[in-house]
């Protein structure tokens, strides 16, 4: 499941977030990677923003973070429902922009959360997403974020490929860094 090239140490991790260190031996590389899950009250959101600073502000690596940040960017990144409050979408565009953190974009559906319900009660949303540093960026110019097709969670996956096309072989199959969110349920798993 694990490839050689890489190893990963722990820095941190609580309910809400896992923060590792990546070392990319192949090319002698170090970065950063957080799973992390937005506070999904919105009484509770600004505990996770605060998570995600204090994060931002222990070291200086190139940084990757994704998953399930549980808000939006945009109000075209929601489909039906309430309309979402302007605050709470600055509160976390101000976040990624004081954590130096530019959206990764993707491929793939333009949602990644659906409430599973049909007709008028069906609501569609981006709330999973990859947000990179300047630095991750440069390191992996050449990444692609997959909105993958939901099986069974609310949520779709993410695929994340970093290779840059300099890095692959010819005749192997690209790596890819894969993070599951259910990896955090079982403490061994760390």
């Amino acid at each position: 499941m694990w490839h050689e090239d890489f190893s990963v140490e722990l820095q941190s991790f609580s309910r809400y977030h896992i923060d590792v260190e990546v070392i990319y031996k192949k090319f002698n590389t170090r970065w950063r990677f957080t799973g992390f899950y937005g506070d999904p009250r919105e009484t509770f959101k600004h505990f996770s923003w605060q998570t995600l600073k204090q994060l931002g502000q222990e070291n200086s690596l190139p940084w990757l973070c994704a998953r399930d940040f549980n808000e939006i960017l945009l109000e075209s990144e929601k489909l039906e429902g309430n309309l979402k409050d302007a605050k709470a979408i600055k509160a976390f565009k101000d976040t990624l922009t004081a954590c130096n953190l530019i959206d990764l974009g993707f491929i793939g559906g333009p949602f990644t959360w659906w409430n599973h319900r049909s007709g008028d009660d069906c609501i569609l949303e981006r709330l999973d997403r990859a947000v990179g540093n300047p630095e991750w960026l440069r390191l992996f110019p050449h990444i692609r974020v997959f909105h993958l097709a939901a099986s069974f969670s609310d949520h779709c996956g993410l695929k994340i490929n970093i290779n840059n096309s300099n890095n692959i072989q010819k005749g192997r199959r690209p790596n890819h860094f894969r993070f599951e969110p259910l990896w955090l349920r079982d403490y061994a798993l760390i």
